[in-house]
């Protein structure tokens, strides 16, 4: 399940922005259902969140590292529908949130159609990807491939709880780069290597599937992994390459 959420506009805010989207999914989520809640953030903290996030900004105008301007905010989470359900009841009940000593409120909230998918279809990242060290260590760039691509063949390894190779799943870069960016999960900033573009993806249909709906990679509460399919045209507003700039 695909939900969309627009805001009123609100500006002069930090490029770091990804906890505060990250509070708000999970502040909605607990005020829809504290169960699901409590499993996902409390009793399997360190698993893999079987969800994906986006936050896509329309035309930003960056000054001294501040959003100063821009012609659209929108909010995605792409979840199982009892997550989703949850998320929406709850915001439905959160009416506001304190956003940067703003108060930001969703003027509209829309359920996407999900797309038919097929082994060789391409799509593109509504939110980069992010790939890491084992370890945790550091993040793994898309211009060394051969490296990200066996990451990435770990990762999904570990949601499918099955070990899988290249033969069941590859993704291979159309029109990708390397971009930067800058979060803050814990209280620190940190600056994370990520992908973002066009990808061909190839291999067992539930595995796509899998993919499209829970996202790819690490950090993906906080704005990280969500894909959507290519049909010829980009849906929706652009995420600006000025937010992976190193500011």
């Amino acid at each position: 399940m695909r939900i969309r959420v627009t805001f009123f506009p609100i500006f002069n805010f930090p490029l770091s922005y990804h906890a505060a989207f990250y509070s708000f999914l999970k502040g909605a989520i607990r005020r829809g259902e504290e169960s699901i809640y409590q499993k996902l953030f409390k009793e399997n903290i360190r698993e893999i969140k079987p969800l994906t996030t986006a936050v896509r900004i329309e035309h930003p105008t960056i000054k001294n590292y501040m959003i100063v301007q821009h012609h659209g905010l929108k909010f995605y989470l792409s979840a199982s529908e009892e997550i989703s359900l949850a998320f929406l009841k709850g915001i439905s009940r959160l009416k506001a949130l304190c956003f940067f000593d703003q108060v930001l409120k969703p003027a509209k909230i829309e359920i996407l159609e999900e797309r038919d998918l097929t082994s060789g279809d391409l799509f593109y990242t509504l939110s980069p990807i992010v790939l890491v060290e084992k370890g945790g260590k550091g993040t793994i760039s898309v211009t060394d491939y051969p490296y990200w691509h066996k990451a990435l063949l770990h990762h999904v390894s570990r949601v499918l709880k099955n070990e899988i190779t290249s033969k069941d799943l590859r993704i291979t870069p159309v029109n990708v780069r390397k971009v930067v960016l800058r979060l803050n999960p814990d209280g620190y900033l940190k600056y994370l290597d990520a992908a973002a573009g066009l990808f061909k993806i190839e291999g067992e249909k539930e595995i796509i599937q899998l993919l499209y709906r829970q996202g790819i990679g690490a950090r993906k509460p906080y704005g990280c992994g969500m894909i959507e399919k290519y049909e010829g045209k980009i849906r929706g507003d652009i995420y600006a390459a000025e937010l992976f700039r190193r500011h």
